[in-house]
């Protein structure tokens, strides 16, 4: 697999869609005053200047940032520099496997101090964690808490190493110390947190950027904000472990602060600057919520190709390659967690594997996608198509939900239209073909089964004197079998949620079959989703309901929820965060936040759940019905902004040396950028979405 990396993928102004030459340039120009710089990085990577006043917690992504008070200046973490230069402290001190003693010269903690994390890693090993350890300040060890915590790291480690006990030893002691991967957490000044319960202090967090402290007494327990990202954990599980390192009682913290004797307990929160190595032999980087922020400028054609083909390569490595037990038919894995290295479900859902092939088919189909990684994509979507109609014991069956069923023959219409359109030459496999062809049938029977969509009564009446023979609809489904005639009945148990997968099901094969007949019963059920989805939840029918009008759509007629999808383009839009917006939390800008933000902090940050209307935003991008040539330069600027978060939630090369195989995380898209569960369905919605902003570019130039 590549690295993904992208650090030097075409950020230049001028190398902004190539192809879309007047449009995108324009959109890059505009990128360059919408940059977001990587906080407290100096000259970073991308040779940008630092956020001023980085590097503290900052408020919720979408409110106006302020101008800094006294309060927040405290919150600042230990300057960058001077982190820096405590790294290369640490780095020799682990490389020569040896820590001097207590008030040697040059050993003085950064300004500013309240405690420092060492984490080492063994590169090489599946990111294999040697040893953590916290050191927090107090008035015993003030000013040396970095040499300290090197100390508590080393000798933690060390028993760890694959070293045996010879005389060659020390020599390969130092060998191995070369292979150390280095990860540094300086701790700012705590600031106390209000709250009567553990939960509410843990909702005043904001996660990957606050690290907590519980002090009792004279003791104290802390998590850095990058362990929280590297475990996977919550900031309220924080909390949690950090009163648990003190050994408290599970009561109440209102009941905690009250202990008498006076050492009831505190809960504090911190910023912390982060340091690190993310490769081996790499030089310190300093990190933005474990990794670092994507520019704007990233975001040309070249940048999101390359990012379509790391999310294609990290989907095709799901598909079950075992040996023996595990060789059989059972199609992707499951979501990858990186803290137990495991996938979970060890099977991935049908609609989820469903789901993925389908965008492995469409990224086949993409113009520009090179003609190796076509045939290899192409390849594995088939084999997952087809494996879904073999069901294991171990497998749950697509057929026995209609979801299942839907999704199935959303990826076999994909499939089918791929391979006319670009494997037309390949030789036919008759076995396959009559599996998938079986299995189509029976797919389409628990179709028809779950949702109908008759005639009304009175509507066969008014046809008494046509002799009643049906008659197909005219252009645009208007005629004696007017969609809008028909009723629509769910059959029991059909969530609200389900039904627009449904609807794109029954679309796409009645388009796929010119069954007239088919068509007006599918017109029928994307009108009533339409008619009954309140304007401010539709956004979360997309993409399956948009895609689902556009296949029944002619190329030159009107399409009838044009007004409805523009103003669910447009609440997207005012729910995006921008860059002004975020100035605190940059790797946010471009997030779509679907919640009110009250009752907790990541309740006002974006997440995944940003990529579920972003395919067809895209799609939108490539229709003048949708998207006149007068709003067009405006579209492509949002809609590129969000693809820039899509990015931000990917894993790569900056943020892998937190997981333990970076071979099983790189490319895939995480649930959110403080959590770390790489989610096969948001990295399958993700490619959907980048798939058609290249395609609608490419239409949009033709």
């Amino acid at each position: 697999m590549r690295t993904l990396r992208f650090r030097h993928a075409g950020c230049g102004v001028g190398a902004a869609f190539v192809r879309v030459s007047h449009v995108l340039f324009l959109v890059c120009a505009w990128a360059g005053l919408a940059v977001m710089p990587v906080p407290g990085a100096g000259a970073g990577a991308l040779g940008q200047a630092p956020v001023p006043g980085a590097g503290g917690a900052g408020e919720v992504a979408g409110e106006a940032t302020q101008t800094p008070n006294q309060d927040a200046l405290k919150f600042e973490p230990p300057a960058p520099a001077a982190c820096l230069d405590a790294f290369a402290l640490v780095s020799s001190w682990v490389r020569a496997w040896k820590v001097p003693d207590v008030g040697s010269p040059a050993t003085a903690d950064p300004a500013n101090t309240a405690g420092v994390c060492v984490t080492l890693r063994l590169a090489g090993a599946s990111g294999r964690t040697l040893a953590r350890s916290v050191v927090m300040t107090t008035d015993d060890n003030r000013g040396d808490t970095l040499r300290r915590a090197t100390l508590a790291a080393l000798s933690e480690a060390e028993p760890k190493l694959p070293l045996e006990k010879d005389a060659t030893r020390q020599a390969r002691l130092l060998e191995v110390a070369q292979r150390v991967l280095i990860d540094v957490q300086f701790a700012g000044l705590p600031v106390p947190v209000p709250g009567e319960t553990f939960d509410d202090v843990a909702s005043r967090l904001n996660p990957g950027r606050d690290g907590v402290m519980v002090r009792s007494g004279e003791g104290s327990g802390a998590v850095f904000p990058a362990s929280m990202l590297s475990m996977n954990i919550t900031p309220a599980k924080a909390v949690e472990v950090a009163a648990g390192m003190l050994r408290l009682p599970p009561v109440p913290l209102k009941d905690l602060r009250e202990k008498a004797g006076g050492s009831g307990v505190e809960v504090y929160r911190f910023a912390a600057r982060h340091v690190a190595q993310t490769e081996a032999g790499g030089p310190p980087e300093i990190l933005f919520r474990g990794g670092r922020v994507v520019a704007l400028q990233e975001m040309n054609a070249q940048g999101l190709r390359d990012f379509a083909s790391a999310m294609s390569d990290h989907l095709c490595s799901h598909l079950w390659r075992g040996t023996g037990a595990g060789a059989a038919p059972l199609g992707l894995r499951g979501s990858y967690n990186p803290l137990t290295d495991t996938f979970a479900p060890p099977v991935a859902p049908p609609r989820e594997q469903a789901v993925a092939a389908m965008a492995l088919a469409r990224y086949a189909g993409l113009t520009d996608t090179a003609q190796d990684a076509s045939t290899k994509c192409f390849g594995v979507a088939r084999t997952v198509l087809d494996q879904l109609t073999i069901v294991h014991e171990r497998e749950t069956d697509p057929l026995a939900s209609i979801v299942g069923a839907a999704s199935w023959l959303l990826a076999d219409a994909e499939i089918t239209r791929v391979a006319r359109a670009r494997f037309a030459d390949q030789p036919v496999d008759a076995e396959w073909d009559s599996r998938v062809s079986a299995f189509r049938v029976k797919a389409m029977a628990v179709l028809r089964a779950g949702v109908t969509a008759g005639v009304r009564a009175d509507d066969v009446e008014n046809r008494e004197g046509q002799g009643g023979q049906v008659q197909p609809p005219a252009q645009g489904g208007v005629g004696p079998l007017d969609s809008t005639k028909r009723t629509v009945v769910w059959s029991p148990g059909i969530g609200a949620g389900e039904r627009p997968m449904v609807a794109c099901a029954l679309a796409a094969t009645a388009a796929a079959s010119n069954d007239e007949e088919a068509k007006a019963a599918a017109r029928a059920v994307v009108r009533s989703l339409f008619r009954d989805t309140p304007q401010g939840e539709l956004v979360a029918a997309m993409p399956w309901l948009g895609w689902a009008e556009m296949a029944l759509v002619d190329a030159s007629a009107p399409i009838p929820s044009n007004e409805a999808l523009r103003q669910m383009r447009a609440l997207c839009w005012s729910r995006q965060v921008t860059a002004e917006a975020s100035a605190s939390d940059p790797d946010m800008a471009g997030g779509i936040v679907f919640t009110a933000g009250s009752g907790s902090k990541t309740a006002g940050f974006p997440t995944w759940h940003t990529l579920r209307p972003l395919a067809f935003l895209g799609t939108m991008l490539g229709d003048t019905r949708l998207t006149s040539d007068d709003e067009l330069q405006r579209e492509v600027l949002s809609l590129v902004t969000s693809l820039r978060f899509a990015r931000q939630l990917a894993v790569d090369q900056d943020v892998a040396h937190m997981i333990r195989d970076p071979s099983r995380a790189l490319g895939g898209v995480r649930l959110a950028v403080w959590e770390q569960t790489v989610s096969l369905d948001a990295t399958s919605l993700a490619l959907l979405g980048v798939c058609e902003g290249l395609h609608s570019a490419d239409v949009r130039t033709k």
